[in-house]
């Protein structure tokens, strides 16, 4: 019987194919939702057994404690875990190794102890202290330092494990070299040390791919005493042409090979307006680095027609240089900390033997000086330049990975781990970064 009025058609083929082919996916999702709320249930239950504090996407920190330092990334997982003990990061490691993780975040922001034995000057730091912090405390510990990158708020754990370069890595070496053993949680919830004589592989795989092996706990770090006389400098020059930009920088890149003390920590960063900048730190009485930097200068200053550079020279102490390289405070909050930047960084490592050639410098200029930043945005190369660090040819190779650009960008090197060891060919990090406001 047809109802009056109503007018019946037949679907079309596309109609219905359109239609199965959801139904088809819906049967698929589903499940898979089902069984990952399953999962995530096994996991939180397992947790919540263990005492394991945890966050939650429903939980009213949950937001602030999953928001990115780089806001170009998306980070969603499905757990935040905050251990505040080795027992406590035991199941969490067996968890993961079991595979009913799914994506878990660790946040290791109750392990920041710092300290400092009196007798062999060797630090114990936490996995989840801040660098501002770190170097704040050992410096109140007795005046002690270790080489480390310039920004306060990176952690420890991804620097100390990836490389960590800093102006002072000329003088000191990586923050890698400075690690004596390591305190760390295996996938099977075994906690163990690593050293030169226990677990010898494990500590070899840590120091430079340690995200890989454990989750660390802890550090022990040799220490320096601290310079008491640092000058922070930087001089500027604008030059009219790609070419001569790119002449300064191969200048620039001579002179750490062959004149640079292993006091001079230096680089080159290129701004807008074409304004190349050499900065850097000398570790020691401003006399003697006027001195080693009177031969760089004038060849610098040759190429732009005589013109002097814009010249910003700083004589202090450990922290005052420090704070200053930072560019805002050294200490950092423990927990809340909401600093973040929007940015885009690649980065290469050149050989000794195998420097960025004239021509390669040439066509990176060319393209700066043609593309000019846009509005609103920081193009910038910087570069720490040809640094006395000696690859350590045997050691784990870490690839940039995007949550690890701001260790490049703040002098890091996660590319490759470096070290010091004599005989090895020194090796320069590139990093070219776009910094979006």
């Amino acid at each position: 019987m047809q109802c009056s009025g109503v007018k019946h058609t037949k679907p079309s083929a596309t109609k219905t194919s359109r239609a199965m082919q959801l139904i088809v996916v819906l049967q698929f999702l589903v499940p898979l939702a089902a069984a990952f709320n399953a999962r995530r249930s096994s996991l939180t239950d397992c947790l919540n057994a263990a005492s394991v504090p945890i966050l939650l996407t429903f939980s009213p920190s949950w937001q602030d404690a999953t928001k990115p330092f780089n806001l170009r990334l998306t980070v969603n997982p499905a757990v935040v875990t905050i251990p505040r003990t080795k027992a406590e990061v035991s199941p969490i490691s067996t968890e993961i190794a079991s595979g009913l993780s799914g994506n878990m975040v660790i946040d290791m922001v109750e392990f920041q102890e710092v300290s400092c034995d009196a007798s062999s000057t060797i630090a114990t730091v936490g996995s989840g202290v801040r660098l501002g912090n770190m170097a704040t405390r050992l410096f109140q510990l007795g005046e002690r330092g270790i080489p480390h990158g310039t920004c306060s708020g990176v952690g420890i754990g991804g620097h100390a494990t990836l490389g960590g370069f800093g102006l002072d890595s000329r003088l000191w070496g990586l923050t890698l070299d400075t690690v004596t053993s390591i305190d760390a949680v295996l996938a099977n919830g075994t906690a163990v040390t690593a050293s030169s004589s226990q677990n010898r592989d494990l500590f070899w795989a840590l120091r430079g791919a340690g995200p890989g092996f454990a989750v660390i706990t802890s550090f022990k770090m040799k220490t320096f005493p601290a310079t008491p006389v640092n000058v922070n400098w930087a001089y500027t020059y604008v030059y009219g042409t790609a070419q001569k930009a790119a002449k300064a920088y191969s200048i620039a890149q001579a002179f750490g090979q062959t004149s640079a003390p292993k006091e001079l920590g230096y680089g080159i960063m290129f701004f807008p307006g074409n304004q190349f900048i050499v900065r850097g730190v000398y570790h020691g009485p401003k006399a003697n680095m006027d001195r080693i930097l009177a031969p760089l200068l004038a060849q610098l200053t040759g190429l732009n027609d005589g013109k002097a550079p814009k010249a910003v020279v700083n004589t202090q102490g450990w922290i005052a240089s420090l704070t200053e390289l930072d560019g805002t405070t050294l200490q950092t909050s423990v927990r809340g900390y909401d600093k973040h930047d929007t940015f885009y960084a690649k980065s290469i490592s050149t050989k000794e033997s195998a420097p960025l050639s004239l021509t390669a410098l040439n066509s990176m200029f060319t393209y700066l000086y043609t593309n000019p930043a846009p509005p609103n945005t920081i193009k910038d190369e910087a570069v720490e330049i040809s640094n006395p660090l000696w690859a350590r040819l045997g050691y784990p190779l870490v690839i940039l990975q995007k949550h690890q650009l701001r260790e490049a960008l703040c002098g890091g090197i996660p590319l490759a781990v470096l070290g010091n060891d004599e005989g090895q060919e020194a090796l320069s990090l590139h990093v070219l970064s776009v910094h979006l406001e």
